[in-house]
């Protein structure tokens, strides 16, 4: 059943650029396979400063049937899981809220309901497999669409003809915020090590690229015996093109982070390396054994 044209889904949009991007191409997902128009509800950072605000449109170029809205009537609600409960049980939903969806998992969730329409979604959606069957779609979407400073420029060739791996060491708020760090945790130096590893089985002579939001911590406590590089040249709105280069790289390291996801995601060297944590969270309830794609190596 196709919804008609005029219909909409609706995702809400939070998070950093890499919470952004699992949003977006969840959504795009289901408008497309529905006939439907996608809406981000982007509401949410009218009162709240989440590193860069959202980035989507900034950064790529995104599909220009896409509609943006800083307000969004009933989004609030639609979005709030406890006003849900309250306005479920007095029985008054259909008169205030589109019909809407909850993340419930980590894992992958066929919720799809083309029956109702103007559906609103509210969760993270870090799976491919919403979005696999659609990947030359998402990876136009997601084509960066700023010109590279000369610095970057230099570093894209360099990384592009050597045996480039990409380390994306991963701290700021997974440090700094102490609830935070509860939840996400950090991936151990040794990890580094034993991903490098995994490289080294099928790749001689790499050259290691290592990109961080604490830069001074990697130099620190990170030491390789291969060729190593300490990226430090993008800051603040400009931190989304550390992606685009390590997404150039010929193989990717990533630590549990959506940002990290996405630059190996992107990356389009069909004979690449990706290695990604296996504990993603530092709760071993959290079932995440399909957040990342099959062909990756988890250690």
């Amino acid at each position: 059943m196709l919804i008609n044209k005029k219909e909409k889904i609706v995702v809400k949009i939070e998070g950093g650029l890499g919470n952004q991007m699992f949003q977006y191409a969840f959504g795009m997902s289901i408008a497309l396979k529905y006939n439907a128009i996608l809406v981000l509800d982007i509401s949410y950072y009218n009162n709240n400063e989440c590193h860069n605000g959202f980035e989507l449109s900034d950064v790529f170029l995104l599909d220009s049937k896409v509609s943006v809205r800083k307000k969004f009537q009933g989004g609030f609600l639609a979005s709030n899981r406890y006003l849900v409960k309250v306005i479920d049980f007095i029985g008054i939903r259909k008169y205030l809220l589109p019909c809407h969806f909850f993340e419930q998992l980590y894992r992958f969730n066929d919720i799809l309901s083309p029956e109702c329409a103007n559906n609103y979604y509210t969760g993270f959606w870090q799976n491919e497999l919403y979005f696999s069957d659609i990947r030359n779609k998402i990876l136009d979407d997601f084509s960066f669409k700023r010109s590279l400073s000369v610095k970057n420029m230099e570093l894209l060739n360099k990384v592009k003809n050597s045996n480039s791996v990409a380390i994306q060491v991963r701290r700021g708020d997974y440090v700094s915020n102490k609830s935070t760090n509860e939840f996400h945790g950090t991936c151990e130096v040794n990890y580094f090590y034993d991903a490098i590893e995994v490289i080294k089985k099928e790749n001689s002579n790499i050259e290691i690229y290592i990109f961080s939001d604490d830069i001074d911590w990697a130099k620190n406590n990170i030491f390789f015996n291969s060729i190593s590089y300490f990226i430090n040249l993008n800051k603040g709105n400009e931190a989304y093109l550390d992606m685009l280069l390590m997404s150039n790289c010929k193989h990717v390291v990533i630590s549990n982070s959506s940002f990290g996801w996405w630059a190996a995601w992107i990356n389009k060297n069909p004979f690449g390396v990706v290695v990604a944590p296996k504990r993603w969270f530092n709760s071993l309830t959290i079932d995440t054994s399909d957040l990342c794609p099959k062909t990756w190596h988890r250690v």
